[in-house]
């Protein structure tokens, strides 16, 4: 894959359909972690990845553990699962994974992916521990981004925060945001600083 080319950072999106369009998914190895219905993944697949990997358990949680209108009820998720493997299957560039996201990214080699979207449960300890297990399966140059950047989800804000603080990114806190989108262009330097043991807190 190109890299991308970065003559101004952050990135500053308009909306969140720019972030496929300005990230270098074209011809890219790409995960989508928390997939709902498959309509930010359909944006994704129209620029052309090698591969793009679909993540999601599609299955209801107790609310103490998923409060979230996304937390559909057991036979809404199944309707959402089979909707999505008739919509995807037929593309041989498409691997579709019902899991959950941290067991699901233990399963790929570190530096495997270009670009991972994370758009999974929005609690905090959730959120960080997503960016724990994805963020070494990025490549050097790869991009770590996804939604819900914003106020009314604070669990998001606190964890993306928190991980840029762990990676000492005090001058570049973000790579990309706008429009509830946050992301980080993974750098080597990055990716010495990083630990797997990082607590969440502040």
């Amino acid at each position: 894959m190109n890299p991308v080319s970065t003559p101004t950072l952050p990135f500053m999106l308009k909306t969140r359909e720019d972030l496929p369009r300005e990230l270098p998914v074209a011809a890219a190895v790409v995960a989508e972690v928390g997939v709902a219905e498959g309509s930010f993944a359909a944006l994704l697949l129209e620029r052309g990845p090698s591969c793009l990997v679909l993540v999601d358990p599609w299955i209801h949680q107790p609310v103490r553990v998923y409060r979230d209108d996304a937390n559909l009820t057991r036979d809404r998720f199944e309707d959402a699962f089979t909707s999505v493997q008739k919509r995807f299957t037929p593309y041989a560039n498409v691997e579709i994974v019902r899991g959950f996201s941290v067991p699901v990214a233990e399963t790929y080699a570190d530096g495997f992916f270009d670009v991972v979207y994370i758009d999974a449960n929005h609690a905090v300890d959730a959120v960080f521990a997503d960016l724990l297990a994805w963020f070494p399966k990025v490549r050097p140059g790869g991009w770590l981004c996804g939604d819900d950047f914003a106020p009314m989800w604070p669990g998001v804000v606190e964890a993306v925060l928190a991980f840029s603080r762990r990676l000492g990114r005090a001058g570049r806190v973000l790579d990309l945001r706008g429009a509830g989108q946050w992301g980080f262009r993974v750098s080597p330097e990055d990716q010495r600083r990083f630990d797997r043991s990082f607590l969440p807190g502040l």
